[in-house]
């Protein structure tokens, strides 16, 4: 597990600070505008936590699935993400680069834990809940092959399968 804390104010951000000042600059923004706006960003920027986690690719497509029926599942996929667009070409090219071992992208999550969203639930100390916030298609495709709902199809590097 690796635990780092990034303040926003880091090197990306201060050369994007120094466009946004030569952008304000260029549209006849005053002086007293563009301080303004720098210490508006100075006093709204955030310190972001976060944890990096590796798990098998079966305990995350557990957390998903159990409890996934009657919206308990510790890793769920909020109303407000888009349904599954990937058709099973795309599904397939994604199995296919994880059987053979190719970096996957991250899938990002934000710990809801504690925080009750329906009267039915149990307790809000009880509630373990990992909202997926990138990495839906993923997931869901995931799912779908471990629960052999997915035919692979179009495999460039295997096509024994």
């Amino acid at each position: 597990m690796n635990n780092q804390k990034y303040d926003t104010i880091d090197a990306t951000t201060q050369i994007c600070q120094s466009n946004m000042s030569n952008n304000l600059l260029s549209k006849n923004i005053t002086e007293q505008m563009q301080e303004e706006a720098e210490i508006q960003i100075r006093d709204k920027k955030k310190v972001v936590d976060y944890n990096t986690i590796e798990y098998p690719i079966e305990v995350i497509v557990q957390k998903y699935l159990k409890g996934l029926d009657d919206d308990s599942n510790e890793l769920f996929i909020q109303d407000y993400q888009r349904a599954m667009i990937w058709d099973e070409k795309r599904q397939s090219k994604f199995i296919e680069s994880i059987l053979l071992g190719l970096p996957i992208p991250y899938i990002y999550v934000a710990d809801i834990s504690g925080e009750a969203t329906d009267e039915n639930l149990l307790e809000t100390k009880d509630l373990a809940r990992l909202e997926i916030i990138d990495g839906t298609q993923r997931i869901r495709t995931l799912a779908n092959f471990i629960n052999d709902d997915l035919c692979l199809q179009d495999l460039e590097k295997l096509d024994k399968l």
